[in-house]
């Protein structure tokens, strides 16, 4: 009889470890595949606009060598800011290898939130993390005012 209540409470424990195991795994930042510079899954930007911004931060990677990447997301799902940037700057290995200059300009759509995932100071100036500066076609600086507000 001892051992076969020692069985059920293993069994038990088991159970509920996989049930937690299970749970925590749901919890896991969504971490979308890298697919350019411009990743606009909150589809904030119109594809002119993107096309321009992902020239434009192409050119800039070429002469500065830094690496600039976007990515809009049309909600946060229930994860804090910070921990699903930084997962994403994380998994995306932002720069070049070795140097880690990348920078991730994040923006949640529905909660009208902005962070700035910078790898390590970038050796290009101040201007290039500077919110005004970022935006380079008008429907660009109309979302991230409208991000800001």
């Amino acid at each position: 009889m001892q051992k076969s209540r020692a069985y059920l409470l293993v069994i038990g424990f088991a159970a509920a470890f996989a049930s937690f195991a299970s749970a925590s795994l749901q919890t896991t930042v969504p971490v979308p595949p890298l697919a350019g510079r411009v990743n606009d899954l909150g589809r904030m930007l119109d594809p002119a606009d993107a096309a321009a911004l992902e020239a434009k931060l192409a050119d800039y990677e070429k002469a500065t060598g830094n690496q600039l990447v976007l990515l809009t997301v049309p909600t946060l799902g229930g994860f804090p800011l910070e921990e699903y940037s930084l997962k994403v700057a994380e998994a995306w290995k932002l720069g070049r290898k070795g140097v880690s200059n990348g920078v991730l300009l994040f923006i949640a759509k529905d909660e009208r939130k902005i962070r700035i995932e910078v790898e390590k100071l970038v050796q290009s100036g101040p201007d290039m993390v500077t919110m005004g500066k970022l935006p380079q076609t008008p429907r660009a600086k109309k979302v991230c005012e409208y991000a800001i507000e």
